[in-house]
């Protein structure tokens, strides 16, 4: 058996868990025991707030690896998105990156205690929003074919609309379908998820410009 699990806040363990971490593990326990000594940004938030397996770490699905990492993967589409630092699903990537370079960063890294993605912060400098020149810009288009372009605050201008932003950002470059149930498909944890999930229906999402600038600690 298999387990979608999420780790965050109290207050961030609800969807669409964008300040959260999102993972696929066959045991719980033994994972958490893991991310407890990590050095990456989970593990630092975890000690940092002193969360709990019992109170922060919470599991949204279980079934086989295959409907696990599908499920992953529609959550975490992205590299950088909440605590994350690859994209979901088995074997997910930290972005399109040669080997010669990644071994560059790992070789950088040793003995240290900096991860990459203190690196790709520390990059971008310290703006927020549409101020980070590094920041992406999206355009978003509404059903009725109204284009909005959004500058760095692409969560914002979901929350403001009751949109789900993990399902416009699986479904990038094309509306939103209707929920259909199918083999790895959707599932809302909660009524307030599928009222969103219902509200996106429609809606596209392209990524014209920037680097991401969403990397949230």
């Amino acid at each position: 058996m298999y387990y979608v699990y999420v780790i965050g806040k109290k207050e961030d363990l609800m969807p669409p868990y964008d300040n959260c971490y999102v993972g696929v593990t066959n045991d719980p326990q033994r994972r958490w025991a893991r991310h407890i000594k990590s050095d990456y940004v989970v593990g630092r938030t975890i000690r940092k707030h002193s969360l709990t397996f019992e109170h922060n770490f919470e599991i949204l699905l279980e079934g086989s690896d295959k409907e696990c990492f599908l499920t992953e993967s529609e959550m975490r589409p992205e590299p950088c998105t909440g605590m994350n630092l690859a994209s979901g699903g088995r074997g997910g990537n930290t972005g399109d990156y040669s080997k010669e370079r990644n071994q560059k960063v790992s070789k950088a890294l040793k003995g240290r205690k900096v991860t990459w993605i203190d690196k790709v912060v520390k990059s971008r400098g310290s703006y927020a929003g549409s101020k980070n020149p590094g920041a992406a810009t999206w355009v978003i288009t509404d059903p009725d074919g109204n284009k909005h372009n959004v500058t760095g605050t692409f969560q914002s201008f979901c929350d403001d609309h009751n949109l789900l932003a993990s399902s416009l950002r699986y479904h990038k470059g094309q509306a939103v379908p209707p929920l259909e149930k199918k083999y790895g498909g959707y599932r809302a944890k909660n009524e307030t998820s599928r009222e969103k999930r219902i509200a996106t229906i429609g809606w596209k999402c392209e990524k014209c410009s920037g680097t991401g600038g969403e990397v949230l600690y």
